[in-house]
């Protein structure tokens, strides 16, 4: 699923009672079945239109706030019907928010299906070693332009162990280009575009581990001759 579970845990002390004070009156098990349920509705709308697991945002250690607020309402939704007539004034206003939710999440789809989807060309999402133990996340910048003219697999490798803002790293693109970073929250550009960062894991981990790595598919879009010193269009490599 796109969307971690745990963004509002199943305790009396959840994130939902941000959204709302009255989630103290709730019993624990109706607690957990709105978190629940909340939680698959929201991930029905994103698994609709992404396929990778959605970080947390670097700069506020939370899910996108389009996403946590849809959950919210949802939920907020859930346990007033469970609670009051469901077809009460107030229950048939808290659905029409929670709709109005997530039809935003789903007509702000671009920006998070740009960062997260796989596309059949461009700079594709980062793919961990099957060994690897960082609790940090790499991401790239998919909304920048991968200029290279060829298909290139990056490497990026881990050189020392600690947390993100001050783990070394290394980075190979195949054809012999190398460079090193310092890990950090801001984008670090490496050639043709590529861009990446280290985001903290859905539970808070900042790890980087010495050794592992992360591999980067790029693949360019090939320009067609149409007459000497021209192109007729760009189309995919495979297209």
């Amino acid at each position: 699923m796109a969307y971690i579970a745990t963004y509002i845990s199943t305790t009396s002390s959840s994130e939902l009672s941000k959204y709302w004070s009255e989630v103290s009156g709730l019993s624990t098990t109706s607690h957990e079945f709105v978190i629940a349920e909340s939680y698959y509705k929201v991930n029905e709308v994103l698994d609709s239109f992404i396929q990778t697991p959605l970080p947390k945002q670097p700069t506020t250690g939370a899910y996108p706030s389009s996403v946590r607020e849809a959950q919210a309402l949802y939920a907020i939704y859930l346990a007033l019907q469970l609670t009051l007539d469901p077809g009460s004034e107030r229950v048939v206003t808290a659905k029409e928010r929670a709709d109005k939710a997530l039809d935003e999440l789903l007509k702000g789809r671009a920006q998070i299906e740009q960062m997260y989807s796989p596309d059949e060309t461009g700079i594709q999402y980062p793919v961990p070693g099957t060994s690897n133990t960082s609790t940090a996340i790499l991401q790239v910048d998919r909304t920048s332009s991968y200029t290279g003219a060829t298909e290139q697999t990056y490497t990026v490798t881990a050189t020392s162990s600690a947390n993100i803002g001050t783990a070394t790293c290394s980075w190979s693109d195949g054809e012999g280009n190398t460079g090193t970073f310092t890990s950090d929250y801001d984008f670090e550009g490496l050639s043709y575009g590529v861009s990446v960062r280290f985001m903290a894991s859905p539970s808070g981990g900042v790890a980087i581990v010495s050794g592992n790595t992360w591999k980067i598919r790029c693949i360019p879009n090939s320009t067609q001759p149409d007459v000497p010193g021209g192109f007729m269009r760009t189309v995919p490599i495979y297209g």
